[in-house]
């Protein structure tokens, strides 16, 4: 009744209107509906994300330079504190002359009657012990030691303390730029976190806004981290091709900002900061294989599974710091132990490589004497890299969907009927099976090996091995599965 009266005052109110006013409220005038307005294209869409993108960056070039003064200026303190590369040191082996000279196998040597004046070569073995080698079998006899403890004493003038060195110092680097690039790359979803949720909510194609933010990033990284790399070089120089410092310090910053793409998804935006930071620093840390509780011993041991993935997937810095470290060594000479004589091939168990825990899945060629850098840790760095971001473009169309103004996937799935449905269905299973093969595809890089498998020093074998000496002696080796090992082209153990 309220209602009814108050329509018969309106009307009568109406009726008293001049005619100006009544035009205010009169209906307006039927009209066509509007046009229906046709999307642009994914491509469109992204080449003005990424014009957008690059305005925006003009705009806050001094920030930017601001950053990658910061970054530069850590990569310089730590390259000084690394010092220049020495990837050997100061170190006389104790061994004895006579273990050198000894093959502890039917070894041939020339006839010699002094060898301190002579260079040992290994003919006439048995002519050489039947005559006048008594004492020096005995010596053999007394000394304890194996066949690869002596390999290790030989090489640790480059393999222990100097390899060691060259990987933590992969490690300094790893850490400081890792949570450097980390942080400004967060910075890109962010700051910008409104304007994305008011163009999804507007029908902007996300996937286009993703990439374009991708490509942004790696472009801003490549100019920091290349100027980076190159004050680095020029501190510390390099044994090898410089080409191979600029892909590792790259391959860092693509792995530090893929988690950095990733987080902002899923952490909270106060958290964002801490988190990031947080995990370069315990990951690149603890976790690179350079220092404990992940080494390279246990990424590399027998058998070794989980360990390799965990710090594979997990760690920005863990192909960083052994390509920093392999890329010189392999370009020592021979005698270092860390490379193959001529065309001798040196079995696995017997190289510097191996008592240092470097470049096991890549043996031939690490082994391989080259300056020209080693680039094996290129593909698993590109795709960790790129599977982390691929889970980041998922997880934008899952995160957030009411401030996207949008419904929930599982709304969206019920409400969805016929083709829609059946499109729907289709995109989540393509996705799903590009994730499993792209990680498939990431795992088998990361376990690859292009060697037979390492023969572990510190294995203890319970089988021995006779050798045919003069009666007067009998010795006895460890056993070994491998059918040949070859060290210098002198070595020789069939079981």
């Amino acid at each position: 009744e309220r209602r009814e009266a108050l329509y018969l005052r309106w009307i009568k109110h109406f009726d008293t209107m001049k005619e100006e006013k009544k035009v205010i409220f009169s209906p307006p005038l039927p009209y066509e509906l509007p046009e229906t307005r046709n999307k642009r294209s994914f491509v469109s869409q992204l080449v003005s994300q990424l014009k957008r993108n690059f305005i925006v960056s003009k705009r806050n070039v001094s920030s930017k330079m601001t950053e990658t003064a910061v970054i530069v200026l850590a990569v310089i303190v730590i390259a000084f504190i690394n010092g220049i590369v020495e990837p050997t040191k100061e170190h006389k082996p104790e061994i004895l002359y006579e273990s050198l000279a000894f093959n502890w196998t039917n070894v041939r040597i020339n006839e010699i009657d002094d060898f301190s004046n002579e260079v040992v070569t290994f003919e006439n073995m048995k002519e050489y012990f039947n005559s006048n080698s008594e004492d020096l079998l005995m010596s053999f006899n007394e000394d304890p030691r194996n066949p690869a403890n002596y390999l290790e004493e030989l090489f640790e003038f480059a393999a222990g303390r100097p390899a060691r060195k060259l990987a933590m110092a992969g490690v300094r680097f790893a850490v400081i730029i890792s949570v450097l690039v980390g942080l400004g790359a967060t910075k890109i979803l962010t700051e910008k976190r409104q304007e994305f949720f008011r163009e999804a909510g507007s029908g902007f194609n996300i996937n286009s806004y993703f990439l374009a933010v991708n490509v942004t990033l790696a472009i801003e990284n490549f100019i920091q981290i290349s100027i980076a790399a190159t004050c680095a070089l020029y501190i510390r120089n390099t044994l090898a091709s410089w080409f191979n410092y600029y892909v590792a310090f790259n391959m860092l910053a693509w792995l530090s900002s893929s988690w950095a793409v990733l987080f902002p998804l899923i952490i909270p935006p106060k958290n964002v900061v801490l988190v990031t930071g947080l995990y370069m620093v315990f990951f690149s840390l603890l976790c690179s294989g350079a220092m404990e509780p992940v080494l390279y011993k246990t990424i590399y041991g027998e058998g070794a599974f989980f360990t390799p993935l965990f710090s594979g997937f997990l760690s920005p810095s863990r192909y960083f710091t052994e390509s920093l470290a392999v890329n010189d060594l392999r370009c020592l000479p021979a005698q270092t132990g860390f490379t193959n004589p001529g065309d001798l091939r040196l079995e696995t168990g017997a190289h510097a490589f191996n008592f240092a825990f470097l470049g096991a899945n890549d043996f031939y060629n690490v082994t391989t004497q080259s300056c020209s850098g080693w680039y094996w840790g290129v593909l698993p760095s590109f795709l960790v890299g790129s599977l982390i971001r691929f889970v980041a473009a998922g997880l934008i169309h899952v995160t957030n969907r009411s401030k996207q103004s949008k419904k929930s996937l599982r709304y969206v799935f019920k409400k969805s009927k016929g083709k829609e449905r059946l499109f729907f269905v289709l995109g989540l299973f393509g996705y799903f099976i590009v994730l499993l093969g792209l990680f498939i595809l990431t795992s088998w890089s990361i376990l690859n090996k292009n060697s037979p498998p390492t023969l572990n020093q510190y294995q203890e074998f319970s089988e021995t091995v006779e050798f045919s000496l003069p009666p007067s002696i009998t010795m006895t080796v460890p056993g070994n599965t491998a059918p040949t090992i070859a060290v210098a082209g002198v070595l020789q153990v069939d079981p």
